[in-house]
């Protein structure tokens, strides 16, 4: 008998929202559709949240007993973490609305949705560091846009319009592979300690020293410029 399981994931935005469904059959994607809700700044906040709400409602085909994921707060992110907390506020109360028992969301960090779509990137491992030609001390960084569309295609074969919608495709990627549903297409222990993140400094190739001035006679012990 055939394991179906379906995972909807939540790239939260307040600009670009994005949502993804990914059904899950003997662990691979049997079919996938996404969509971009997109609100006008000219709004008012909670007309704003509303509508997102409102068209996640309208996303969710509830008959597939869907499992909800959503990505974690980023950092450096375009608005405060407190208007990203209303828009995930505003998803789950809409699911919660719908559903007699509180829906339950997993969260997956940002770092986890790239590394599940450009698992390549150096940005994620000391290995992959080192392969780039990186001599500096490694520093943890994500991919860019495009390199997170083009990478969903590549290892999955899906094809979004735009990144709102491959985040949230990721989202529901990572969540299959964290409840075993879809093998992961990255090594488990490549991940880099934050020791490592922030002491590991990779070897340089020696530099000569200069022969220091020869000490004039009578000239007491010191440091030579």
């Amino acid at each position: 008998m055939a394991t179906i399981s379906t995972y909807v994931g939540v790239d939260h935005s307040l600009s670009a929202c994005g949502f993804a469904e990914i059904v899950v059959r003997d662990g691979q994607i049997a079919s996938h559709r996404a969509a971009t809700v997109g609100t006008d700044p000219v709004d008012g906040l909670s007309s704003r949240l509303g509508l997102i709400g409102t068209a996640f409602l309208e996303f969710i085909d509830w008959e597939k007993d869907p499992r909800f994921a959503i990505e974690g707060f980023a950092f450096g992110a375009r608005f405060s973490r407190e208007t990203m907390a209303m828009v995930v506020g505003a998803i789950r109360y809409a699911a919660a609305a719908m559903r007699p028992a509180d829906p339950e969301f997993v969260t997956i960090p940002p770092a986890t949705v790239k590394r599940v779509l450009v698992p390549e990137w150096h940005g994620f491992s000391l290995d992959n560091w080192t392969a780039a030609g990186r001599t500096t001390k490694f520093k943890r960084s994500m991919p860019p846009k495009e390199d997170v569309i083009a990478g969903l295609f590549r290892l999955y074969g899906i094809n979004c319009l735009d990144d709102a919608q491959a985040d949230a495709t990721g989202v529901a990627i990572a969540a299959a592979i964290k409840n075993g549903r879809l093998p992961a297409q990255y090594p488990d222990n490549d991940t880099p300690t934050k020791k490592q993140v922030c002491k590991t400094a990779l070897p340089r190739q020696a530099v000569p020293r200069r022969n220091p001035k020869p000490k004039a006679e009578g000239q007491s012990p010191g440091l030579y410029s």
